[in-house]
């Protein structure tokens, strides 16, 4: 059976319009921002951007592996605002007291102490979301007034400043630079790095996109759905974690409205970057050799065998570059097969004759009729 074109070259261009057109947007935002003044296509410009910027680039790392997952996290900024307040909070009563002569000490204390809040309110959001079974939206946004509450409440609605001491010693993280490039920047660079690399190169990230892209059938698929929910959101909390220890040395200061709409930056930031708000799919330019498809916790390069769609496919005209529909209907099917086993109606090793006369030697029906 000859393959069946699922697209057409309109929809070629739509896709690469789609995939391509908020980062053409953005390079001619830089073009029309250059010819109004020629000082900010310099280095020097560049580089302050990315340093003050640095934090919700550092952000939309984590907010990626949410947003491909199916979820969504709306309280990243007031998240950062309150670790924020809290490490200036320690930071000074210990300056003040057991280590004051040990500047050093308090703030790698401080640091440690805005990874471990972060980690924690991230991984509370997953325990909320997987384990509660309420919806990203909901408890993100409780958890936006929550955080933004307690600090207010700390700060007695008003700032809590770093003392000039401690200000001192800590201010080289985000004023230092390594090789004449802000030492921010950097951190950006290696996490974004990190980031595409746990998404594209090891099984957590194929698994973050199957969920995304239907977290039924990833459940099916033996994924352990709500372990990898969890990790992701964690790994966000992670992330503003970071972010915020780059943060407070540049002002010092933490306010209840430190962090104002940078949830928005970030995920405006993850759009541009290519990531759908719907989950699981990555709208990306075709790679050199041949498109990807996610099947079950797989990716498979698509061939002319993984074209031969089942007809259910085909009648209800689904096309097969979501590996999704591969994956329903070989476990309806191998459900069948099974089912009729046990009454004693099949002896083909439970897989029905209509599963393997019509999926051909697609990777997703081997794996599944073991």
């Amino acid at each position: 059976m000859q393959p069946v074109p699922t697209d057409t070259r309109k929809e070629r261009l739509l896709s690469l319009l789609s995939a391509t057109g908020p980062l053409l947007g953005l390079i001619l935002l830089c073009l029309l921002g250059a010819l109004l003044n020629p000082d900010f296509a310099t280095l020097d410009n560049l580089l302050n951007v990315l340093t003050r910027t640095a934090f919700i680039g550092i952000i939309a790392v984590g907010m990626t592996f949410v947003i491909m997952s199916g979820g969504i996290d709306l309280s990243v900024g007031a998240m950062a605002a309150l670790i924020a307040g809290a490490m200036i909070l320690i930071m000074n009563r210990l300056g003040a007291g057991v280590l004051a002569d040990a500047p050093l000490l308090v703030v790698v204390l401080g640091i440690g102490l805005a990874l471990l809040l972060g980690l924690l309110f991230g991984a509370g959001h997953g325990l909320l979301i997987t384990k509660g079974r309420i919806e990203p939206f909901i408890v993100t946004l409780g958890t936006l007034g929550i955080f933004r509450a307690v600090l207010t409440y700390l700060a007695d609605g008003g700032a809590l400043t770093l003392d000039d001491a401690l200000s001192d010693s800590y201010s080289p993280v985000y004023y230092g630079s390594l090789l004449g490039v802000p030492i921010p920047v950097w951190v950006l660079l290696l996490l974004a790095l990190a980031g595409g690399l746990l998404l594209n190169r090891t099984a957590f990230g194929r698994h973050v996109q199957a969920i995304g892209s239907n977290e039924q059938v990833a459940r099916y698929a033996a994924i352990r759905v709500d372990r990898v929910k969890l990790l992701t959101y964690a790994l966000l909390g992670l992330c503003v974690g970071i972010a915020t220890l780059l943060y407070v040395p540049r002002l010092g200061s933490a306010t209840p409205t430190t962090g104002l709409l940078w949830e928005l930056e970030a995920i405006a930031a993850v759009v541009v970057g290519g990531t759908s708000l719907k989950g699981g799919r990555r709208t990306h330019l075709r790679h050199p050799g041949g498109r990807h498809t996610a099947v079950g916790h797989q990716q498979y390069p698509q061939s002319d065998q993984h074209h031969q769609c089942l007809p259910q496919c085909r009648r209800a005209g689904h096309s097969d570059h979501h590996g999704c529909l591969h994956a329903t209907q070989a476990l309806r099917l191998l459900w069948t097969g099974r089912r009729k086993r046990r009454n004693g109606n099949d002896t083909s090793g439970g897989v029905s004759p209509r599963l393997r006369q019509g999926t051909g030697s697609s990777p997703t029906v081997k794996r599944l009729s073991r």
